[in-house]
Protein backbone atom coordinates (compact mmCIF):
# COMPACT_ATOMS: atom_id res chain seq x y z
CA UNK A 1 0.00 0.00 0.00
CA UNK A 2 1.20 3.34 -0.35
CA UNK A 3 1.28 6.23 1.77
CA UNK A 4 -0.60 9.09 0.21
CA UNK A 5 -0.46 12.59 1.24
CA UNK A 6 -3.87 12.99 2.67
CA UNK A 7 -2.56 10.47 4.91
CA UNK A 8 0.01 12.95 6.86
CA UNK A 9 -1.00 14.09 10.10
CA UNK A 10 0.29 17.85 9.87
CA UNK A 11 -1.51 20.26 12.17
CA UNK A 12 -0.83 20.85 15.27
CA UNK A 13 -4.47 20.86 16.70
CA UNK A 14 -4.62 17.38 15.01
CA UNK A 15 -1.49 15.98 17.06
CA UNK A 16 -3.00 17.97 20.45
CA UNK A 17 -6.58 16.04 19.61
CA UNK A 18 -4.76 12.80 18.96
CA UNK A 19 -2.74 13.49 22.42
CA UNK A 20 -5.47 14.49 24.86
CA UNK A 21 -8.14 12.15 23.38
CA UNK A 22 -6.63 9.16 21.84
CA UNK A 23 -5.07 6.22 22.97
CA UNK A 24 -1.21 5.76 24.06
CA UNK A 25 0.74 2.59 25.14
CA UNK A 26 5.17 3.16 25.22
CA UNK A 27 6.94 0.59 23.49
CA UNK A 28 10.21 1.07 24.77
CA UNK A 29 12.05 2.61 21.92
CA UNK A 30 8.59 4.68 21.02
CA UNK A 31 5.37 5.57 22.40
CA UNK A 32 2.47 4.84 20.11
CA UNK A 33 -1.00 6.64 20.17
CA UNK A 34 -3.97 5.86 18.52
CA UNK A 35 -7.38 7.62 17.94
CA UNK A 36 -10.70 6.26 16.38
CA UNK A 37 -12.39 9.78 14.73
CA UNK A 38 -15.41 7.95 14.75
CA UNK A 39 -16.45 8.14 17.98
CA UNK A 40 -15.53 12.02 18.00
CA UNK A 41 -17.44 12.94 14.70
CA UNK A 42 -18.22 11.51 11.21
CA UNK A 43 -15.51 11.80 9.05
CA UNK A 44 -16.60 11.84 4.71
CA UNK A 45 -13.89 9.11 4.11
CA UNK A 46 -12.72 6.24 6.11
CA UNK A 47 -8.93 6.90 6.31
CA UNK A 48 -5.76 5.95 8.02
CA UNK A 49 -3.87 8.87 8.99
CA UNK A 50 0.00 8.78 10.64
CA UNK A 51 2.30 11.29 12.22
CA UNK A 52 5.26 11.04 13.68
CA UNK A 53 7.36 13.41 16.44
CA UNK A 54 10.92 13.32 16.27
CA UNK A 55 12.04 16.36 19.18
CA UNK A 56 15.53 17.48 19.44
CA UNK A 57 15.98 14.86 21.98
CA UNK A 58 16.01 12.18 19.23
CA UNK A 59 19.20 13.84 18.43
CA UNK A 60 20.42 15.76 14.84
CA UNK A 61 18.38 16.36 12.06
CA UNK A 62 20.07 13.12 10.56
CA UNK A 63 18.52 11.45 13.40
CA UNK A 64 15.23 12.69 13.14
CA UNK A 65 14.97 12.49 9.50
CA UNK A 66 15.91 8.78 9.75
CA UNK A 67 13.03 8.11 12.73
CA UNK A 68 10.18 9.40 10.39
CA UNK A 69 11.62 7.91 7.28
CA UNK A 70 11.39 4.33 9.14
CA UNK A 71 8.07 4.86 11.31
CA UNK A 72 6.89 6.26 8.18
CA UNK A 73 7.86 2.68 6.44
CA UNK A 74 6.51 1.01 9.19
CA UNK A 75 3.14 2.44 9.06
CA UNK A 76 2.82 1.72 5.12
CA UNK A 77 3.63 -1.54 5.59
CA UNK A 78 1.35 -2.53 8.70
CA UNK A 79 -1.90 -0.69 7.31
CA UNK A 80 -3.61 -3.93 7.18
CA UNK A 81 -4.03 -4.16 10.77
CA UNK A 82 -5.41 -0.77 11.49
CA UNK A 83 -9.16 -0.12 11.32
CA UNK A 84 -10.36 2.38 8.18
CA UNK A 85 -10.70 5.21 9.68
CA UNK A 86 -7.90 5.93 12.75
CA UNK A 87 -5.32 8.05 13.20
CA UNK A 88 -1.41 7.12 14.81
CA UNK A 89 1.11 8.77 16.07
CA UNK A 90 4.10 7.48 16.88
CA UNK A 91 6.51 9.66 19.28
CA UNK A 92 10.34 8.41 18.83
CA UNK A 93 12.83 8.37 21.91
CA UNK A 94 16.25 8.66 21.06
CA UNK A 95 17.34 4.88 21.28
CA UNK A 96 15.25 4.18 18.42
CA UNK A 97 17.96 3.33 16.65
CA UNK A 98 19.32 0.38 18.81
CA UNK A 99 16.39 -1.85 17.45
CA UNK A 100 16.54 -2.87 14.05
CA UNK A 101 13.83 -2.68 11.27
CA UNK A 102 11.65 -6.09 11.87
CA UNK A 103 11.93 -5.04 16.12
CA UNK A 104 10.73 -1.89 15.33
CA UNK A 105 7.53 -3.14 13.05
CA UNK A 106 7.14 -6.30 15.60
CA UNK A 107 6.72 -3.50 18.72
CA UNK A 108 4.67 -1.94 16.17
CA UNK A 109 2.01 -4.18 15.42
CA UNK A 110 1.76 -5.65 18.94
CA UNK A 111 1.31 -2.05 20.48
CA UNK A 112 -1.48 -1.58 17.74
CA UNK A 113 -2.93 -4.60 18.70
CA UNK A 114 -2.82 -3.98 22.34
CA UNK A 115 -4.54 -0.17 21.61
CA UNK A 116 -6.88 -2.20 19.79
CA UNK A 117 -8.31 -4.18 22.11
CA UNK A 118 -8.02 -1.65 24.95
CA UNK A 119 -10.45 0.97 22.60
CA UNK A 120 -12.86 -2.06 21.43
CA UNK A 121 -12.94 -2.92 25.11
CA UNK A 122 -14.09 0.17 25.83
CA UNK A 123 -16.43 1.21 23.51
CA UNK A 124 -18.60 -1.82 24.54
Amino acid sequence: MRFLARQHIRSNADFLRIKGCGQGESLGVFALRMLIPGCLHQQEEPIKRFGVVASKRVGIAVKRNRAKRVFREIFRLNQDVLPASCDVVIIAYANFEKCSFEELQSRYRSGVEKLLKRINGIKE
